[in-house]
């Protein structure tokens, strides 16, 4: 995202850290800390390339009902150090969802939000 520009929709911090897995490969990305119906933030431990597409696994709570995981096309936007010197911070804009997979990033942005 450029600089000084504002996100149009709010981004909802998620309690659960989902665990989020390339899934081609299988390998564990990172963990999912903040989502938004265009975009989610991974908390990774080694950084990633910027403007790369991935093809990301979910790994849903039960919360989420019979779906154990959520597999989304994203693009890397940006990537920048966290706080903690071993932790890297991932923006990445979500692809084309069907409008089930949607609606389930819906269902999980309200049940999983901060400050409910």
């Amino acid at each position: 995202m450029r600089a000084g520009r504002q996100r149009a929709k709010k981004r909802r911090h998620l309690f659960y850290y989902l665990k989020v897995f390339d899934s081609l490969t299988g390998r564990l990305i990172g963990h999912l800390v903040d989502l938004s119906p265009g975009g989610m933030l991974l908390l990774v431990h080694d950084p990633l390339a910027i403007g790369e597409d991935y093809r990301l696994r979910l790994q849903l709570p039960e919360a989420c009902g019979d779906r154990h995981d959520l597999v989304v096309e994203a693009r890397s936007i940006s990537c920048r150090r966290e706080d903690s010197a071993d932790r890297w911070g991932v923006s990445f804009r979500l692809g084309d969802i069907g409008r089930a997979d949607r609606a389930l990033l819906q269902s999980m942005i309200f049940k999983f939000e901060f400050g409910h």
